[in-house]
């Protein structure tokens, strides 16, 4: 099987920087970012450690073969006796059907799809689906998945670093599982999704807990490294494109992740 192109990933790994943060957010962040793994290389981007991701925080997903790069993460992804997140996905749907923010009316943007794990549920559940993938390699497999599986409410949409290519005004639920310390330009990221929930709608972020005392199923320093920064600065970032934490309810057999529930804050009272 062909690589993924070159020329494509360095159009995604060296876009053009997002507009910049308000004054407030912008010194909100800076102080929140002063325990994070390492330095921002611009005002709006992630830190993250240069160590851990030596090629960029997602290359992983993003060079090499196709086909390759999805073996190996279906492998670190989809196994329930490897990955938490995998053996407790069917409580994290009934965990969003009990607090209101999933049903059969429901239109679903699951951004960071991956290769899949929670699309073919959440479009069991969902009235539809958006799959947002920022690898080609991803894309491609969830298209074929989405093909061969007959998922006829799902529709697989190809991101950029900065924008997941939502139409505005589209979705109910934006679900961010185990992918929000993935992102590159995390405010100009929600920025777009709160342009895309529709009124009453919900983000979601599942995410892991940056504690060495609790994070036990990696060697130890993996943690601080992995993720770039602790729930906390997450909350920071995605408060400070617009949002209002509404809950922070605990998924019981995930006991190294978090879950924050978030609404536009202009809807406030």
């Amino acid at each position: 099987p062909a690589a993924i192109p070159s020329a494509a990933m360095s159009a995604i790994l060296d876009p053009p920087p997002p507009p910049p943060l308000g004054a407030g957010g912008a010194l909100s962040l800076k102080a929140a970012y002063s325990g994070t793994a390492a330095g921002a290389i611009c005002e709006d981007c992630a830190p993250f450690s240069e160590t851990h991701y030596p090629k960029g925080l997602n290359a992983n997903f993003l060079l090499g073969d196709a086909t390759a790069i999805v073996t190996e993460h279906i492998a670190k992804f989809e196994d329930p006796e490897k990955r938490d997140i995998a053996r407790a996905a069917p409580e994290v749907v009934q965990l969003l059907i009990e607090v209101g923010a999933l049903s059969k009316s429901t239109v679903v943007a699951d951004i960071g799809a991956g290769t899949g794990l929670f699309v073919e549920v959440l479009a069991q559940v969902a009235e539809s689906v958006f799959a947002v993938e920022i690898s080609p390699a991803f894309v491609a497999h969830l298209q074929s998945q989405v093909e061969s599986k007959a998922l006829k409410n799902v529709s697989v949409i190809e991101s950029g670093p900065s924008d997941p290519h939502l139409p505005r005004n589209s979705v109910d639920l934006a679900f961010i599982c185990d992918v929000y310390h993935h992102f590159e330009f995390p405010k100009a990221v929600c920025g777009h999704l709160l342009e895309a929930l529709r009124p009453g709608g919900r983000l979601v972020v599942i995410d892991f807990i940056r504690d060495e005392a609790v994070h036990k199923s990696h060697p130890a320093g993996w943690i601080t490294e992995h993720v770039r920064a602790g729930q906390e600065v997450f909350r920071a970032e995605i408060e400070s494109a617009g949002f209002r934490l509404l809950d922070e309810p605990s998924i019981a057999s995930l006991a190294e992740n978090y879950c924050m529930i978030f609404e536009p804050a202009a809807t406030e009272q």
